[in-house]
């Protein structure tokens, strides 16, 4: 999967799915800043089902679909 079919597939997530992400990120990390980035980071690629790395994403990228806001914490 190419990194803009990427970015496409999470722009189109609906709030819902959004949210049901951040739940599930929030859930797994213990309070720490580069645990939930960590955590985040798995989650999308266990739903993506590819290495995000050799794409050339970075955890920057995801955060700006799923969050904005979320890009100015990290």
């Amino acid at each position: 999967m190419k990194q803009n079919e990427i970015i496409k597939m999470l722009e189109k997530l609906t709030d819902k799915e959004r949210d049901a992400l951040q739940s599930a990120v929030s859930s797994i990390y213990d309070g720490d800043e580069s645990d939930f980035l960590k955590s985040l980071w798995e989650i999308v690629t266990i739903i993506i089902g590819d290495n995000l790395d050799e794409e050339g994403l970075d955890i920057e990228d995801i955060l700006k679909v799923i969050d904005p806001a979320l890009v100015k914490k990290s």
